[in-house]
């Protein structure tokens, strides 16, 4: 009976334990970055708390950063607890935070290619892809507005395209003016020689 009432005993503060959390495990969790001190990221983006990545006087503060650095908060867990960031090296071209407003500036670029089709002297076609430009989108989000937490979430983006040209075409623009030159001054001694 005894062991009977010890394992419901166990059992119940298993299931209490479990349902109410201790404060540390409780503590909400986000993407962290560490930046300098102009608030460019310079490390990726890790999951943190509060009293670890936020508490300048932390021990993991201490161990891993140096002076004039600090971790920022760049966005809370999702609704459903994931946890997403983008920081230093992981595929924006730069990712910034303007450590007075928190607010974050991510700017990716892609290229833009366009498929080139070689014909080799033996006949065979070689394919391949020309880079054409250069696209480039900036988004600014503060820590409740993050694109992969809140749908529609940026403050805002801006998206430009830079066409890119390549030295055969600049070649082939120069040598068009060239001949257009030629023309005009033989045109201008025709012209010479028809009122003679």
């Amino acid at each position: 009976m005894r062991k009977r009432m010890n394992c419901k005993k166990s059992l119940i503060i298993g299931i209490a334990i479990a349902l109410f959390p201790t404060t540390a495990s409780a503590e909400a969790t986000g993407a962290w970055v560490k930046v300098d001190a102009s608030g460019n990221a310079i490390g990726q983006a890790i999951v943190c708390t509060q009293s670890v990545c936020g508490d300048p006087t932390s021990l993991y503060n201490k161990m891993t950063l140096q002076a004039e650095e600090r971790y920022v908060l760049q966005a809370p867990a999702s609704a459903d607890g994931n946890v997403a960031g983008v920081g230093a090296g992981q595929g924006a071209k730069s990712v910034k935070v303007d450590l007075e407003t928190k607010v974050w500036t991510v700017v990716n670029e892609s290229k833009i290619t366009e498929p080139i089709i070689t014909i080799l002297p033996n006949g065979e076609k070689q394919f391949s892809n020309k880079v054409i430009g250069i696209a480039t989108t900036t988004q600014r989000f503060d820590q409740n507005n993050a694109p992969w937490i809140v749908a529609n979430g940026v403050v805002e983006t801006t998206s430009t395209y830079t066409p890119l040209i390549s030295e055969a075409i600049q070649q082939q623009e120069e040598a068009i003016l060239a001949s257009k030159k030629e023309l005009r001054k033989a045109e201008k001694k025709l012209k010479k020689k028809g009122k003679k």
